[in-house]
């Protein structure tokens, strides 16, 4: 396979004997007499080997060709004397390729319009390329070869040119298959044609254009410059690779580059575009330096700040204690050179601070950002700062160093001065972990600002060790280790009662205890009580029922304890070594007896004989009873069996106590006792009630009429139970309270008399709607009175009765007049009347229902409202005493008027019927509650003659088409016009209205 390559050569004939060779190339002639330079010439795209420049002593096989002049030059085109084709054989392409030109041929090579060729190997006519008046092609073998050139301007054909190529055999492998066309231009190119802000350290990248297998690369300052140079362009051509990127290095910050990539084949070059990009600018300074350049007083934890010069993207950090090193730092100076960050500040370090991650007090220390961006590095200033002194240790430590017995519960505390920010805490039972301690060992304990810290409870009778580093903007002074020792654990208590698994136990019971042999020092006893086992055993709160000092060992518990319960018990003891838990008892508590019940006498008797026996009712679960009496309900209530009320405990079925037996002489008559009994069971003692009696003669007692009764009859007879004792009774009967109150036998129109018996009739009738008070004192035998309690009623103001219309009644008359019988003690009536059940019955004077006050007991509803049919109404009268107080609240009473009668149906003849007889009679069925019906007849025609009033479906009873009313449900209209159509309307009606019939048609026959 044969590939030709379209160039343009330069060849020179100087005489017909000789030729000046030059390196056949698309960039002219450099004639040396030791190598082939390239010359660029502008335009110019062909094949070349720049090897051909690069190595002098590579072989060139160069061919001057014999010229076979055809023709003389025509216009444009005009052949040299002597010229004649050149030839070059490329050694460093495939195998065989031989480089021709015509340029020495002609005197104006630019002229030419095209050259055709022939190579003599038997391939054919090969066309060259417009304007081209080079050519490359690679022969299949060596030999010789007859070339001609047929050369054309733009007229045609101009001149034909003959030679002869010897082609030699190289290293290089056989020819194979090869381009045929030039290389593409470069595309993506990146940075982008006038890109700006480019990075200084930006590559040029590029995509490779179309068959191009390599890359000429110029860059420069000077946009004619890198477009017109070639490959021999000092500074500017950067070389050729096969890369598709090309890192430029050291470029200048905000400056505009020009840059070219020509690319490559065997074919030829294809010279690129020159495209431009801007660097960013250099990035300013860093500046504001925190802490300020030159302060004394930066604290060891110290982070480094800084205000961000313009353009910046990044920050080298430089750091170190020695300014000429800062200063001459760079990135590859170890120790000084901190890295690259994106953030503007810097928490700096020294490896020989105390605390990992801080500086060293009172040091002086230098340092340097320098700011980078896509325009670069720009180097900064060099700033220092001093840090402050470290700050001073503890003193005054508590525990003290050596300490002994000191509680597990301790609070370490010390004193600093305010310098001092806050303290590392290091605590251990060992004193060179404690020594050697760091924030990250187990004996730290945290920092804190405080000048205290309460450990977790410590161990009893241990050795402790303890370490206190003060820290301040000056770093952190390790403190001296101090030691002290926890007290023992006190020994454990023993509990003696009640004693374990014990049963029946009293409520009120004692705990106690002793405390136990050795241990050490003993402050309190924490007692636990409960009823949950669980609560005991934790030491949970709800069960801890007191802390005692050291001296007590009896606990009693402030109420009784929950009776047939199993309860949980157990003490601690207590001191500076910690908590020695006592072992856990348990008890059950016996069950509480029931309280006495069933006194007698009975609770607050009176006239109770002198010489009664207290008796009661046992209750459940008892053993015993103990008795108290007395005269005073106080010390009854408040004694206990040391005290003069008790009367002694008695078993279990003795539940009598015969009062003369227990006091100094028999019970005084009128007199008042109290008395009470604890039922005592083995649980314990329950406290019984305070019962109390009088002797007699006692009150009177069940009044009738009930004490506060109201609406009691004016005629109604008082009547009692006399009290215990009396032989007669004193009557007491007025309308003051104070009066009755206060009144004896010689208060006129009070006192009512004494009599045996226990009713009392008040002569005649008692004054009605008034309130009486009434009293009975009982008088014994002796002649004693007990004075009784004062007793009132009310007597009674009537309500209204016997309603007409009665209640619930229907089917009333609209004009019906409302009546009532007066309710007793009325003066007059109070009318309510309307139709809401709701509203009528919580009507006051105040609402629109009130239709007035009256003396009479008939209402004409009509005078105050429409009455409507078929509407219930409600009413409800008040009575009313004299003055117009009180008022007795009336019943709410209803009734349902009338309603009008239902509509009339079943027409005879039917509604539209047709082919009736002339002679028929209207008739209907009788609607529901009708009395009458009015009757309205006439013939379609003439009511369609009437005025629209007039007309039968809104006819009234003075309109031509009204009959007249009947009772009768039928009706003989007389003789009819035959085919003729009527027109009939029948109104129901009785004395709640009259309801409108439809109107009915019909036809009659022909």
């Amino acid at each position: 396979m044969r590939r030709v390559v379209i160039g343009r050569g330069i060849g020179k004939r100087v005489g017909c004997d000789a030729l000046e060779i030059a390196e056949m190339t698309p960039w002219g002639i450099d004639r040396t007499a030791s190598a082939f330079r390239a010359v660029p010439r502008e335009g110019f795209t062909m094949m070349k080997s720049r090897r051909w420049a690069a190595a002098p002593a590579m072989l060139f096989a160069v061919v001057a060709m014999g010229v076979s002049l055809n023709g003389c030059g025509t216009d444009g085109v005009s052949l040299n004397p002597f010229g004649s084709i050149t030839f070059v054989q490329v050694f460093d392409q495939p195998d065989y390729t031989v480089a021709f030109s015509i340029d020495n041929a002609v005197t104006n090579p630019s002229s030419v319009a095209k050259v055709n060729w022939v190579f003599g190997d038997g391939s054919g006519f090969v066309e060259g390329a417009p304007n081209r008046t080079t050519i490359s092609y690679r022969y299949d073998s060596t030999g010789q070869f007859q070339v001609t050139a047929f050369i054309f301007d733009t007229n045609g054909l101009v001149e034909q040119i003959d030679g002869t190529v010897t082609v030699n055999p190289s290293d290089n492998p056989n020819p194979g298959p090869g381009e045929t066309e030039l290389p593409g231009q470069i595309s993506g190119a990146n940075p982008a044609d006038g890109a700006q802000n480019v990075a200084v350290t930006t590559k040029l990248v590029w995509t490779s254009g179309a068959r191009a297998t390599s890359h000429d690369v110029y860059l420069g300052l000077d946009q004619a410059a890198v477009n017109s140079a070639n490959d021999t362009t000092p500074d500017i051509f950067k070389g050729g690779q096969t890369t598709t990127s090309f890192d430029p290095g050291g470029l200048l910050p905000g400056t505009t580059y020009f840059w070219r990539i020509d690319e490559i084949n065997a074919v030829g070059i294809t010279k690129g575009t020159v495209r431009s990009f801007t660097t960013a600018a250099a990035p300013e300074k860093a500046k504001s330096p925190v802490p300020q350049n030159g302060s004394t007083n930066a604290r060891v934890d110290q982070v480094l700040q800084w205000t961000v010069g313009a353009s910046t993207t990044s920050h080298d950090i430089y750091f170190g204690t020695d300014m000429t090193a800062v200063t001459d730092a760079d990135t590859t100076t170890p120790d000084i050179f901190k890295g690259n960050q994106s953030g503007n500040t810097f928490d700096p370090s020294d490896e020989n601070a105390t605390i990992e991650g801080e500086l060293i007090g009172s040091t002086t220390y230098y340092w340097r950002v320098d700011e980078k961006g896509p325009g670069g590095t720009t180097k900064g200033d060099v700033w220092m700062f001093t840090t402050r002194a470290p700050p001073p240790m503890i003193s005054s430590p508590n525990p003290a160093d050596t300490s002994v017995d000191v509680p597990v519960t301790t609070i370490l505390s010390w004193n600093a001065p305010s310098s001092v920010e806050s303290y590392d805490v290091y605590l251990g039972i060992d004193p060179v972990d404690v020594t050697l301690a760091d924030t990250t060992s187990p004996e730290f304990q945290g920092n804190r600002t405080s000048k205290n810290f309460q450990p977790p409870t410590l161990l009893f009778d241990t050795d402790y060790y303890w370490r206190i580093d003060t820290k301040g903007p000056g770093g952190t002074t390790m403190g001296l280790v101090l030691t002290f020792r926890t007290a023992d654990i006190p020994a454990q208590v023993m509990l003696t009662a009640p004693a374990d698994n014990a049963l029946d136990q009293d409520v009120e019971l004692d705990l106690t205890w002793t405390p136990g042999g050795g241990g050490g020092p003993l402050n309190s006893f924490d007692v636990y009580l409960s009823s949950n086992q669980n609560q005991v055993l934790t030491r949970n709160a709800a069960a801890k029922v007191a802390t005692l000092s050291s001296v007590v060992t009896t606990f009693s518990p402030a109420s009784p304890l929950a009776a047939n319960t199993e309860h949980f018990w157990t003490v601690d003891a207590v001191g500076p070594g910690g908590r020695n838990e006592g072992p856990i008892f348990r008890f059950r508590t016996g069950t509480l007896p029931g309280t006495a019940s069933g006194p007698q006498p009975a609770n607050n008797a009176t006239a109770v004989a002198p010489d009664v026996a207290l008796s009661w009712t046992p209750g459940t679960n008892v053993l015993s009873h103990n008795v108290y009496f007395g005269t005073n309900q106080t010390a009854v209530n408040n004694a206990g069996e040391d005290d003069a009320e008790f009367k002694g405990n008695q078993l279990l079925g003795n539940e009598m106590f015969n009062p003369p037996s227990g006091v100094p002489s028999a019970l005084v008559a009128n007199t008042q006792y109290f008395w009470r009994i604890d039922e005592v069971g083995t649980g314990g003692v329950v406290k019984g009630t305070v019962w109390n009696f009088k002797t007699g003669p006692g009150k009177a007692i069940n009044p009738t009429p009930a004490n506060n009764q109201v609406n009691v009859e004016v005629t109604r007879n008082l009547t009692w139970t006399a009290g215990l004792g009396a032989t007669s009774h004193d009557v007491y009967l007025g309308e003051d309270l104070n009066d009755v109150t206060n009144a004896t036998p010689l208060t006129v129109g009070i006192f009512r008399g004494n009599q045996a018996t226990t009713t009392f009739d008040p002569p005649g009738s008692m004054a009605a709607n008034r309130a009486h008070f009434w009293r009975i004192d009982e008088v014994a035998s002796d002649g004693s009175r007990t004075k009784g309690d004062v007793w009132t009623f009310t007597t009674e103001l009537g309500k209204a009765t016997a309603p007409n219309p009665a209640n619930m009644a229907t089917g009333i008359p609209l004009d019906q007049i409302l009546e009532w019988t007066n309710g007793a003690g009325a003066d007059t009536n109070d009318v309510y009347f309307g139709t809401d059940l709701a509203a009528v019955t919580n009507a006051t004077t105040a609402s629109p229902e009130f239709r007035g006050n009256q003396s009479g007991t008939l209402f004409d509803p009509t005078s105050v409202m429409a009455i409507s049919p078929n509407t219930t109404y409600y009413w409800r009268i008040d009575t009313v005493a004299q003055g117009g107080t009180p008022v007795t609240k009336g019943d709410v009473w209803r009734y349902t008027t009338l309603a009008p009668p239902g509509q009339v149906g079943n027409p005879s003849p039917l509604n539209g019927a047709t082919n009736v007889p002339t002679s028929t009679s209207l008739t209907w069925s009788g609607a529901d509650r009708a009395e009458s019906y009015d009757v309205y007849f006439i013939s379609q025609a003439d009511n369609a003659l009437l005025p629209p009033g007039d007309q039968i479906a809104v006819a009234t009873t003075t309109s031509p088409p009204f009959q007249g009313n009947q009772t009768t449900r039928n009706f003989s209209p007389g003789a009819l016009l035959p085919n003729t159509t009527y027109l009939w309307r029948v109104d129901a009606k009785n004395a709640a209205g009259t309801t409108t019939g439809a109107v009915f048609s019909f036809t009659t026959a022909p």
